[in-house]
């Protein structure tokens, strides 16, 4: 996860994607991160997807995230939020 924070600082959300899926994945098997450190993993990713363009698995990283922390306000805010507006904010944002 550390390499993926690194290439999303470094606005290189493409790059971060691979990391961060396989942390996910990892941690769908095996959970380990204390809960900040997971919130970080699934926002990021989710965020990537978007600012990358892949607006289905954004949402769908979003509703798996929203799945199993419903009051994660970040998650709902993001998932309730019309998926080009958010895009469109921080894909200029990542240009």
């Amino acid at each position: 996860m550390e390499q993926a924070s690194r290439l999303s600082l470094q606005h290189d959300y493409k790059d971060a994607i691979g990391p961060y899926s396989k942390a996910l994945e990892l941690e769908k098997v095996n959970p380990k991160l204390e809960k900040p450190f997971w919130y970080v993993l699934v926002d990021n990713l989710g965020m990537s997807y978007g600012i990358t363009g892949d607006l289905q698995t954004a949402k769908e990283t979003f509703d798996y995230c929203v799945s199993k922390d419903p009051t994660y306000p970040s998650f709902i805010t993001i998932w309730r939020a019309p998926m080009p507006k958010w895009t469109t904010r921080y894909r200029r944002a990542a240009i």
